[in-house]
């Protein structure tokens, strides 16, 4: 590797890390719709993701093929404290453009449909040791959105255990004829285990 592209490739990554440590991410949580779409109220941190490509920035652009591996995740873990951590995809189709499977036709909805859900759940974290967690849904890698201007946010956020061991319920779902964790919902996830508000987050496009 020359001494340039060396040098350019260390100034791009502080660029980085410093636009990272200048973000407002509970105001972008809000204008890009997270909040009240997802969740009911935005983290105060950044979440420090990490891809093979490298950092994650909030509101950044990645293609599917650079998030095929699960990421790193960094975060200042208070002593004798266990976390949760809680990846989800925001989907928010144009109505103008919204295509159903199977389905070649434009289809009018009154107002753009929101779809959301799971695609990453460890919980039990102890401190910020994340492979010591209790994976209760394996990173699932993100695809492109349904709609050719569909946008699609993957969201990383990170919840403070109220106990060191939260057990997640079981549903059926019959039409598979087993049982699944329950986490269609994440507004009554955070009620249910008592997780209060999300301490830190992260969200990219794809």
């Amino acid at each position: 590797m020359s001494t340039k592209l060396l040098c350019c490739l260390i100034v791009s990554h502080l660029l980085i890390s410093v636009a990272n440590e200048d973000v407002d991410i509970a105001k972008l949580f809000i204008q890009e719709n997270i909040v009240p779409e997802l969740i009911r109220y935005p983290p105060a941190k950044l979440l420090k993701v990490v891809y093979p490509k490298g950092e994650v920035t909030p509101g950044s652009y990645w293609w599917s093929n650079e998030t095929s591996e699960a990421p790193s995740v960094h975060w200042d873990a208070e002593p004798n404290t266990h976390y949760c951590l809680y990846m989800a995809s925001v989907n928010r189709y144009d109505p103008d453009t919204l295509l159903y499977p199977y389905t070649k036709h434009p289809v009018t909805v009154p107002e753009p449909p929101t779809n959301t859900g799971e695609m990453w759940v460890v919980t039990n974290i102890p401190g910020n040791d994340l492979a010591k967690g209790n994976t209760i849904v394996w990173y699932l890698i993100p695809g492109p959105p349904l709609g050719e201007n569909a946008k699609e946010r993957i969201v990383f956020l990170l919840y403070k255990q109220p106990t060191s061991n939260i057990t997640v319920k079981e549903v059926e779902w019959k039409e598979a004829g087993y049982n699944v964790p329950d986490l269609d919902n994440l507004t009554r996830f955070e009620d249910e285990y008592n997780l209060g508000k999300p301490l830190f987050g992260n969200f990219f496009y794809i």
